[in-house]
């Protein structure tokens, strides 16, 4: 995971609200990241300083289609074209569907949301480092990464599981899924992998199981 680019810790007093000014690009709604007073869009899933390279927020009116390439182990390039509802597109842009965004919003406890998906991604790329935590990000991850390999064998053995299994996928799936759970079912979670969700609570500084249970 990038994660590992950047110790830098921020503190929970640096967490700060959402603000955005509207724009218009490529065809797409545009949000630009930063307003006229400099406010910057960390809300949930961030902490100040952690978006200055992000240069807009495009939000198409439905899902999108990318295409790219895929690299084997075997240097073999293969063309693919894909249907999308949300992608971190490297540092400085993020790409978002309006109507998963708006269906997200009807079913706000179920786990899936494009919005947190997003962001969990470019904060991974992003790589910072944790938001309240004594130890180093290296150690942090590697717990993470039990976590990981735990959902892995439950998936292979074809055990239920409480996160996605596509969150199986790879380490940064897994990260962006556990994220979206995080947020919208945080008590499910810390009741079905609580190692897990105080991983998430070290790296985002919050605690979310406490807003329910108040």
């Amino acid at each position: 995971m990038a994660l590992l680019g950047d110790t830098n810790a921020a503190t929970p007093s640096e967490l700060a609200p959402v603000s955005i000014a509207p724009a218009v690009e490529s065809g797409a709604r545009s949000r630009a990241p930063n307003d006229a007073n400099g406010a910057e869009p960390t809300g949930l899933l961030g902490r100040a300083g952690l978006y200055d390279e992000l240069q807009a927020i495009l939000v198409y009116p439905d899902k999108f289609w990318v295409e790219d390439e895929v690299h084997d182990e075997d240097g073999l390039v293969t063309q693919r074209r894909r249907e999308l509802s949300g992608e971190a597109w490297d540092s400085q842009r993020i790409i978002l569907s309006w109507q998963d965004i708006a269906e997200s919003a009807t079913r706000p406890a179920d786990g899936y949301n494009v919005v947190l998906h997003e962001f969990a991604h470019y904060l991974d790329a992003e790589g910072r480092g944790l938001a309240q935590s004594s130890r180093t990000l290296e150690s942090w991850h590697d717990e993470l990464v039990l976590e990981y390999e735990s959902l892995c064998d439950r998936v292979d053995r074809g055990q239920p599981t409480f996160l996605d299994p596509y969150a199986a996928e790879d380490e940064v799936e897994f990260f962006a899924v556990a994220s979206e759970e995080f947020i919208e079912c945080s008590m499910e979670l810390r009741a079905a992998h609580p190692r897990l969700y105080s991983l998430l609570c070290e790296f985002y500084g919050i605690d979310p199981a406490r807003w329910t249970a108040s």
